[in-house]
């Protein structure tokens, strides 16, 4: 089955269970989110093994999860500024980030889902329905064939991607350098698995293997290195296998501005 129809199915399930909670009488947005969760990904007090910095620790899986899943948000809604004008995930899954943004105290600015999926983009906009002043919109998107139908020429832009470009081999250079239409200054935040393709350390070994035999992303980092020595854009950023759920699939952490 190809990868897509398989996201689609998952996606299809998560918002098949918030249509549930709801029906059974949950209305709030954060409770819903929370639940819909542990559907999606179970957190207990059983210990996991999980790099952090480059470093392999033990912690409770629940603890993890949700601090993973703060981080993200944080780092995100740390980059937004007064003249940010929206913020836009590429490859947004069933809405999580975005709406995890929200809830940590995310600016309160449209949102934009861009997702392959229909059934994604079904999930994150039925989810955000549930907060009336959360302004979500999903619209369709492909990495490899990107049209950005997103507002453009606004003073900032802030757009994401977190495990989403892990799934394109090669990242076409029109995916990063469209982007830059969009605003007068544009903030990209990436959260990917592609620590080894910045420093070639013996401990980041395991995701290099991962990623090699999933075919995952191989040119992200040499992409925005090769922007930013052409001066189109500059890199704030990095921090090789930040965090992640699995050892072998350690998110890295690059913050560029153009």
């Amino acid at each position: 089955m190809p990868r897509l129809d398989v996201y689609g199915e998952k996606w299809e399930h998560l918002r098949d269970r918030a249509a549930a909670l709801v029906d059974g009488g949950e209305n709030d947005l954060s409770r819903v989110l929370r639940l819909v969760e542990a559907d999606w990904r179970s957190a207990d007090a059983s210990p996991m093994e999980a790099p952090v910095f480059g470093t392999v620790v033990t912690l409770p899986r629940a603890a993890l999860v949700a601090g993973r899943r703060d981080l993200i948000a944080r780092v995100i809604a740390e980059q937004a500024n007064p003249e940010t004008a929206f913020v836009a995930e590429l490859g947004a899954g069933w809405g999580q980030n975005l709406l995890d943004l929200w809830l940590v105290g995310g600016p309160r600015i449209p949102y934009f889902a861009l997702e392959p999926t229909p059934e994604g983009r079904a999930c994150a906009e039925y989810l955000a329905g549930l907060d009336p002043d959360l302004e979500l919109t999903a619209k369709a998107f492909d990495f490899e064939r990107p049209v950005y139908d997103l507002p453009a020429g606004v003073e900032h832009a802030l757009v994401c991607t977190i495990h989403s470009i892990e799934q394109i081999s090669e990242l076409p250079r029109e995916a990063i350098t469209d982007l830059f239409a969009l605003g007068r200054t544009v903030t990209g935040i990436h959260f990917e698995p592609i620590g080894w393709q910045v420093e070639d350390r013996p401990e980041l070994a395991p995701t290099r293997k991962h990623s090699t035999k999933k075919n995952y992303n191989r040119n992200l980092w040499p992409l925005l290195r090769e922007l930013e020595a052409e001066g189109e854009l500059r890199i704030e950023t990095v921090v090789p296998d930040l965090i992640g759920i699995k050892p072998h699939n350690a998110s890295t952490l690059v913050v560029w501005h153009r």
